[in-house]
């Protein structure tokens, strides 16, 4: 990891601090959360009303291009080509020509996008905006390199595969106080969660459940599910320490990872998932893997053997490999390598 610098341009939520916490105190690594670079709040305000989407949508403001300098200025202690890598959300950049101004700036740069949701979804979040849709075309034509995670968008659009990123955590040693865990907003798998519900509960199993963005009338088990609980990312790690199995359903469309196998893989927790990218991945073998369609085919027995296997996990997916794989990829070429 020595030839290059590395630029995220990133909202650092809770989570994406513990996914990215081995990179980040290292001094070729920096993080750029726009606006919140700005300690001054009237800048950080001015930012968000200059880039509204919904004002310039409407009358295209002004000077917005004179954000950009402020954005990154080379500090690094040790002068290097500089990989630029940005969150998909950051694609409203592209108001700004911001990626081509990068190159202007530094030519020998590398601008990355690293897609960490489905193209439908960002397809359909960005649609009407007055910069431009998302494009595909554009992307490619812009970046260097384009990532995803779900491998069915990486088969479709031609973009590099690339499963997760997750540091690994040190777990704290805490009493097991639920057997099935689950957070994640209700989108369009409420009835499978609740059904999934009713069936771990049948096997005498004690379910800790968080479901998010649940109207009134769709709160079907009041007495056993919290409905509408936001938790922090410092809390669900809490959670997942003190259970024996992390369930997963993922939306319709997506097949890669997500926080909740990765925790599954760092705690040594039963998964429980209809995600079939575990098909895929290293431990696809493991007994601590459990695949679910619209019923659960497997008992209580089968459930405390699981509990006893072990991942074995050996860190595959620290965010320090984004960096070596990211190094592979754009290293200059040696002069022993230039005939071969």
């Amino acid at each position: 990891m020595n030839h290059f610098n590395y630029v995220f341009f990133w909202r650092m939520f809770d989570y994406y601090q513990h996914a990215f916490s081995e990179i980040m105190e290292m001094d070729n690594v920096v993080f750029r959360d726009l606006p919140y670079i700005y300690q001054c709040s009237f800048l950080r305000n001015l930012h968000f009303l200059h880039h509204s989407s919904r004002i310039n949508g409407r009358i295209l403001l002004p000077g917005r291009n004179l954000w950009r300098k402020s954005y990154f200025k080379d500090r690094f202690p040790e002068k290097r080509p500089v990989i630029f890598v940005f969150h998909g959300n950051y694609y409203w950049m592209r108001s700004l020509n911001y990626f081509s101004f990068l190159r202007s700036m530094h030519e020998d740069c590398k601008c990355v996008l690293l897609l960490m949701d489905t193209v439908a979804s960002y397809l359909h979040y960005f649609n009407g905006k007055f910069y431009g849709d998302f494009d595909i075309d554009y992307l490619k034509k812009e970046f260097d390199a384009v990532l995803t995670y779900n491998k069915l968008d990486a088969d479709k659009y031609g973009f590099i595969y690339y499963p997760s990123i997750y540091s690994g955590i040190e777990p704290g040693i805490t009493n097991v106080s639920s057997d099935v865990f689950f957070v994640g907003r209700a989108k369009d798998r409420l009835g499978r969660i609740h059904s999934l519900y009713s069936q771990l509960t049948e096997l005498g199993l004690k379910c800790d459940f968080y479901i998010l963005d649940v109207s009134e009338q769709d709160q079907l088990f009041p007495d056993g599910i919290h409905y509408n609980t936001y938790l922090s990312y410092n809390e669900i790690i809490e959670h997942v320490n003190a259970c024996n199995a992390i369930l997963e359903i993922v939306q319709g469309g997506s097949d890669g990872f997500t926080f909740r196998l990765d925790e599954a893989l760092v705690f040594n927790k039963i998964i429980i998932t209809n995600n079939p990218v575990v098909d895929t991945i290293p431990y696809s073998d493991s007994e601590k893997i459990i695949r679910i369609k619209d019923k659960i085919n497997f008992d209580q027995n089968r459930f405390e053997l699981c509990k006893s296997a072990d991942f074995d996990y050996k860190n595959d997916y620290s965010p320090k490999n984004l960096l070596r794989f990211l190094e592979d990829l754009f290293a200059p070429i040696k002069k022993g390598d230039m005939h071969k």
